[in-house]
């Protein structure tokens, strides 16, 4: 289980894991700005942010996960992310793994996003579109 307290050292650790943690998703994100507008994005995003917690076992504990779901999650950037605490707290020292799976995933959504403009927004419906021309004039 996770201890209750962190050193200094611990805390500096844990905020410079975060700090790479959140890299992959960052980069996701300015992805998603290329490839959804307004009227989707919210959606969107909630629904990947659904998809990866529940796949990277941030709702479900991994020990408790079973062996192909846990499969599935230590491939995922949530898990990889969450596990670099989890060890920490755990007096542990990261996972090269880790680091490496969150590198590989960074890798992945930075290509989206650079390909992504080409890609553009998702257009609404027709009907959707005429309507909010009609609202705005």
């Amino acid at each position: 289980g996770i201890s209750g307290e962190l050193s200094a050292g611990e805390w500096i650790g844990m905020i410079a894991l975060l700090w790479v943690g959140v890299w992959p998703f960052a980069i996701l994100g300015i992805a998603l700005g290329y490839v959804t507008n307004d009227d989707t994005a919210y959606g969107v995003t909630t629904g990947l942010y659904f998809a990866l917690s529940a796949a990277g076992g941030l709702w479900i504990p991994p020990a408790v996960m079973p062996s192909g779901m846990l499969a599935v999650a230590k491939w995922t950037p949530t898990y990889s992310a969450a596990n670099l605490g989890w060890r920490l707290a755990d007096g542990l020292a990261p996972l090269w793994h880790d680091g490496l799976l969150l590198l590989a995933w960074a890798a992945i959504f930075t290509l989206l996003a650079l390909l992504a403009p080409r890609l553009g927004a998702i257009r609404l419906p027709r009907r959707a579109r005429k309507a909010a021309a009609l609202a705005s004039a």
